[in-house]
């Protein structure tokens, strides 16, 4: 695990103090960016008061007490608390669906992400489309995670080319739905092998390269995607699916409460509603995602709509850059108030 200092961090957290700002412009260095107030004119009636460098918190605090009558203060530029800029980020089953927004919403955000797919053709071309339309570097690394030498596999490649890993995002899934009398036990075992095994030995596996880029400052983050269907009673008869995304959300807990004394922090989304393949072919689509009436699907919603890319995004940015670092094993709804308001 490295420190702040091998990092290129800055580690000294003195307390630091100015007086009387003489000029119109100042720089305030501190990670990740830089705070910077400007004036239209010269100040000499702002005081600084307790500037203070807190590294462990990855934030810079200033307080301004205003001495003059007027005052011309425009901007000030605090660091970004949301940022996952440069982060080396792993989204399994980034190939379509929740896991798609994922990446896609990172590239924009300046992350390097990596995707996995089980199909090689579906995730070379979702790579190379995605790096297209949002910038970035998006990486394809095809793999069967349901396997353990296909997750031996992704990650052997993964390592080849990088030395760390910022963020995991086990989102690779699998359902199966089918009257109790008729449930086959393919149905249970694909499921659980995909959603529960391949998520824990994933991560097991990635645990050098998560290691590799925490530290106590800024910790390495895993975001497991379970589902409403693991909180309250499903609606479909999808019974390995459900007790899966439970699994998920327990074993969420379980990891977070082992890892975060290694600066690694554990926390799960369990997403409602989005216009996936696989909720698709639940509600009747037939596996279709574009041209069809999603607005069917979100009038049952208490939102009255489905899931979007920035709903699903917005928070696992959250939980992957510093405005999340303090949050560790929880399971946080995206689902438009469906638990909520569920019987």
């Amino acid at each position: 695990m490295r420190t702040g200092e091998e990092k290129g961090y800055e580690t000294d957290n003195k307390l630091k103090k100015r007086h009387l700002c003489p000029s119109n412009e100042f720089l305030f260095l501190n990670y990740p960016q830089k705070c910077v107030q400007e004036t239209s004119a010269p100040r000499h009636d702002v005081e600084w008061e307790n500037v203070f460098v807190a590294n462990s918190f990855n934030f810079c605090y200033a307080k301004f007490v205003e001495l003059g009558k007027h005052s011309n203060l425009e901007t000030v530029y605090m660091p970004d608390w949301f940022s996952i800029k440069n982060k080396i980020t792993l989204v399994s089953g980034g190939s379509r669906g929740i896991g798609e927004m994922i990446a896609a919403g990172f590239l924009q955000h300046g992350a390097k992400v990596y995707i996995t797919s089980r199909k090689a053709e579906v995730c070379d071309a979702t790579a190379e489309r995605l790096q297209q339309d949002y910038g970035g570097e998006c990486v394809s690394l095809p793999g069967d995670l349901s396997k353990l030498e296909g997750i031996d596999d992704v990650v052997t490649r993964l390592h080849d080319r990088e030395s760390r890993l910022d963020i995991l995002i086990n989102n690779a899934g699998a359902s199966w739905g089918a009257p109790i009398m008729e449930f086959p036990e393919i149905g249970w075992d694909k499921v659980m092998d995909t959603n529960v095994k391949g998520l824990f030995f994933l991560t097991q596996k990635c645990l050098p390269l998560l290691r590799e880029a925490a530290t106590y400052e800024d910790p390495s983050r895993v975001v497991n995607i379970g589902s409403v269907d693991g909180i309250r009673t499903p609606k479909f008869e999808n019974f390995s699916y459900a007790a899966s995304k439970a699994a998920v959300h327990h074993l969420t807990r379980q990891l977070a409460a082992r890892l975060v004394r290694e600066n690694i922090n554990v926390n799960a989304i369990a997403p409602g509603p989005f216009p996936t393949w696989m909720l698709s072919g639940g509600v009747g689509f037939g596996g279709k995602v574009d041209g069809v009436d999603w607005s069917i699907v979100g009038k049952k919603n208490p939102r009255g709509r489905v899931g979007t890319m920035e709903d699903i995004c917005g928070l696992a940015i959250y939980l992957s850059s510093r405005a999340g670092a303090y949050t560790v094993g929880e399971t946080i709804t995206c689902d438009g108030g469906s638990v909520a308001c569920s019987n």
